[in-house]
């Protein structure tokens, strides 16, 4: 199985040495070596490089290809999603964006670059996942986002496969209105509001509420002034 990457080409391959499957992406001749920077990046949020080559009759480079999905295809796999694992998404890219691009490792961002892992958790790709999935991305998909942009993107996306389309807290609506706005957040402070929100609980339990009905008792019952006998 193989797709489209860019100029080149992605093709799914069996390592016999690994023991196990990887990505190959192929490239026009001229290309240049990817980064050592790049090369060296090993967290959940990327693919890990594994080899590559560049000559005259070969360019290209070989990554981890782990189990899971692309973005579009998940849900239709998996079943509808949730708030929970929405915002494990979000958190996990915007934790990505932000250290690549510290880094100078960031990729050209669109929607068709995120994979998600068996495991629930996201992947920013190198390259299009148009071939590597069940079944097709997405058929229209613009490309080089902003990372405000590409977590608006994925956050719309996935709330539109949520199983109770009105379970979203009200502060992540807004949210999501201010990164889609003309003149959305910079990418820190997006992050530091959704890393804030996560510290907020979802929804107030039944032993919340329960307590709040009992506060606001008690409070009544210290302004309300004794009857006179």
């Amino acid at each position: 199985m193989g797709g489209a990457a860019g100029e080149g080409r992605l093709y799914v391959a069996f390592d016999p040495a690994l023991r196990r499957r990887v990505w190959i992406q192929t490239h026009a001749t001229g290309t240049p070596m990817i980064s050592a920077g790049r090369r060296d990046v090993s967290r959940a949020g990327r693919l890990r490089w594994l080899s590559g080559k560049r000559s005259a009759e070969e360019n290209w480079d070989a990554f981890e290809a782990p189990d899971g999905d692309s973005l579009s295809t998940y849900g239709s796999r998996t079943g509808r999603t949730s708030w929970a694992t929405m915002k494990l998404w979000l958190t996990d890219l915007a934790n990505e964006l932000h250290v690549a691009i510290q880094e100078g490792t960031l990729p050209k961002l669109a929607l068709d670059r995120i994979w998600i892992r068996s495991d629930g958790r996201l992947v920013l790709l190198d390259f299009p996942a148009t071939g590597l999935s069940s079944k097709p991305a997405f058929e229209s998909v613009p490309g080089n986002l902003t990372p405000v942009q590409l977590l608006s993107a994925v956050a719309s996306f996935s709330s539109s496969a949520l199983a109770s389309p009105n379970s979203l807290p009200l502060r992540v609506r807004s949210m999501m209105e201010q990164w889609a706005a003309p003149a959305p957040p910079d990418l820190a402070a997006a992050r530091a509001g959704l890393l804030d929100l996560l510290t907020v609980p979802d929804q107030v339990t039944r032993w919340g509420r329960g307590l709040i009905v009992g506060v606001a008792a008690v409070s009544v019952l210290r302004v309300v002034p004794p009857l006179v006998s």
